[in-house]
């Protein structure tokens, strides 16, 4: 993806690119919008993940036919455990990927220099926020991989 500011620098070179005609505030309203948009998706990724592994491990705790299929072929545990890792790893992959983009938008809004940073910041999804989300999503994966063992065992 090339970045609007990459346009810019294109666009002084001689380059008619869209963003050297654009006005300092339609790069600002482009990129705020962006960063905004990752965001609003990340926190409402993060509520589903959570959602799911609950309403999963709720239906095993809870369902007969569930405990059924887990104590009648250890296979199937062991595929619901290596689903909730392989689960857990892209979430890490995906939070990871989330902050990095949502720095290196943090960049391009600052070289602007259209509005001071206390106006945008607080919208960034921050690494050690993102790693918050992934340990804690790690974690649930991890109980909910020992509870679906211990019903399968």
């Amino acid at each position: 993806m090339t970045s609007v500011l990459q346009d810019s620098k294109a666009g002084e070179q001689g380059d008619s690119g869209i963003a050297s005609r654009a006005t300092a505030k339609e790069r600002f309203d482009l990129l705020y919008g962006r960063l905004r948009y990752i965001h609003d998706t990340f926190i409402d990724v993060v509520f589903k993940a959570t959602a799911a592994f609950l309403i999963v491990t709720g239906w095993a705790a809870t369902s007969e036919t569930a405990r059924g299929y887990l104590r009648g072929d250890f296979r199937i545990a062991q595929l619901a455990v290596l689903g909730f890792s392989i689960y857990a790893l892209l979430f890490a992959g995906a939070a990871y990927r989330t902050a990095s983009v949502s720095s290196k938008l943090l960049k391009q809004i600052a070289t602007l220099e259209y509005m001071p940073a206390e106006h945008y910041k607080d919208v960034v999804v921050r690494p050690f926020l993102a790693a918050v989300f992934a340990i804690a999503n790690s974690l649930l994966a991890a109980a909910a991989a020992v509870f679906i063992v211990c019903i399968a065992g």
